[in-house]
């Protein structure tokens, strides 16, 4: 699934999802810097009138209260860059 078109809230929205994984994953490279952890995006889903960015922890260990904190960010930055409706959650290998 690349794109889909969804009406929301009365107007009609276009989301590119290798777009949209493509700029949380550049933010959250960005977040990664410095730190012994690295954090990829491991889905990209429609849930309703929202879209869901599920970030993985793919090396290295990360405290739960950092990690929320670096999704809250990358979220708030998506929501800057237009990606209005979008949430950025916490998944962990095989879930």
């Amino acid at each position: 699934m690349d794109m889909a078109t969804w009406s929301i809230m009365s107007r009609t929205v276009d989301i590119d999802y290798q777009e949209l994984r493509n700029a949380a994953q550049r933010l959250l490279n960005r977040a990664n810097k410095g730190r012994k952890v690295t954090l990829k995006v491991s889905d990209c889903t429609p849930d309703g009138d929202w879209v869901i960015v599920m970030v993985t922890p793919a090396r290295g260990t990360i405290r739960a209260y950092d990690f929320v904190e670096i999704l809250t960010a990358v979220e708030e930055k998506l929501q800057g860059q237009g990606y209005d409706r979008v949430r950025v959650l916490p998944a962990f290998p095989g879930d």
